[in-house]
């Protein structure tokens, strides 16, 4: 009997219990991404959690984002702006 609620208690979790994915990084958090050979870093300006896209230097940038895998708009160190997954950066 016990292995059955076991089962029960697993199977309840799985299906109704949500953990997010990830802890989204809030506003003005320091991150930073692979970039060619190196790396890059910024400051988060903007988050979305639903798909976003944005022309930026003269690109047109999306990406799908959702609340387990945010979007920023990241405010690079030179002065540009960025929009990166949650996926693609790192705390710097």
């Amino acid at each position: 009997m016990r292995r059955e609620g076991s089962k029960f208690l697993i199977h309840f979790l799985l299906a109704y219990v949500t953990i997010p994915m990830t802890t989204p990084y809030e506003t003005g958090t320091r991150v930073e991404w692979d970039w060619g050979r190196g790396t890059a870093q910024g400051f988060i300006t903007e988050t979305f959690t639903q798909p976003v896209a944005r022309t930026l230097k003269g690109a047109h940038v999306k990406r799908n984002a959702t609340d387990d895998n945010p979007a920023y708009l990241i405010r690079h160190d030179s002065g540009s702006d960025v929009l990166k997954s949650h996926s693609e950066l790192r705390e710097a």
